[in-house]
């Protein structure tokens, strides 16, 4: 079975796994970077990002992700995790 997730207005360009079992980040053209949940099959956060995004890591330690952007920058989101659940980004 394949489950389909509209998550983005223009091309997905990067998928990360979260690293802890339930959630992925995607990033897109369409300047957002959107967390999924896995178990809900459906967007639960969006962040905005300042350009189209072209690439994304999670840092070792699990504590940030790390997005590219197209107008050469790079942004560092702090992931907040509560109760292993509930992810927060900042």
């Amino acid at each position: 079975m394949v489950s389909r997730i509209q998550a983005h207005e223009a091309a997905v360009t990067s998928i990360v796994d979260l690293e802890d079992g339930k959630h992925i980040a995607t990033g897109s053209y369409d300047k957002k970077i959107n967390i999924i949940s896995m178990a809900r099959n459906q967007k639960i956060h969006t962040l905005s990002n300042r350009s189209s995004v072209t690439g994304m890591v999670m840092t070792s330690d699990k504590a940030r992700l790390v997005t590219a952007g197209l107008d050469k920058s790079i942004s560092i989101w702090t992931i907040i995790r509560k109760n292993g659940v509930s992810i927060n980004l900042t």
